[in-house]
């Protein structure tokens, strides 16, 4: 009976936790102390249609603190967030030589969650369609990456299943980058 009793306690807890693993995303939260800021850069080019995926973007503590308040929502930012190039539009120059699109449409979230290690988010842009994200970030690796004299990495910081309009690309890479 005992045995009985045990097994179906981690069948019920199994169930519970795929329920859980199902449950849509809702809302926008993060247990994080660590410092996440950074744009992270895919080790490969993704594209969908005329558009290519620029960057993962993750805002600090306090602008996630305020986004989640409710007291700091702009239509051009949020502090998680993916940013993509349509390579159809107008070829640009920057201050320092280097080229970037006119049109760079910014996939601000619906939701997301970063507890721990994990990260996940869906939102949605007229443009792009809607994006959604399940990955991991090696902490550890983020922690060294910014104590380090370089404001980037080329080891793999953030890795996860994204899905742009449709299209799904598993075991995604990203990189780190501080900003200029």
């Amino acid at each position: 009976m005992q045995r009985f009793v045990a097994t179906l306690a981690m069948v019920l807890v199994a169930a519970d936790m795929a329920l859980a693993a199902d449950t849509p995303l809702k809302g926008f939260s993060h247990d994080n102390t660590t410092d996440l800021f950074g744009y992270y850069l895919s080790k490969v080019e993704i594209r969908v249609g005329k558009f290519r995926l620029d960057s993962f973007d993750i805002g600090t503590l306090d602008d996630m603190k305020k986004y989640e308040s409710g007291r700091e929502r702009l239509p051009t930012y949020a502090p998680v967030m993916f940013s993509f190039q349509d390579t159809t539009s107008k070829q640009l120059t920057n201050e320092n030589g280097g080229t970037y699109y006119q049109n760079e449409p910014r996939v601000l979230p619906t939701a997301y969650r970063l507890r721990g290690n994990t990260i996940a988010f869906t939102g949605t842009d007229k443009q792009v369609g809607t994006v959604t994200f399940t990955g991991t970030i090696d902490i550890k690796g983020l922690k060294a990456a910014q104590a380090g004299n370089n404001l980037s990495t080329d080891k793999v910081i953030v890795k996860g299943d994204l899905a742009i309009a449709g299209k799904v690309f598993k075991g995604v890479s990203f990189t780190w980058f501080g900003g200029d």
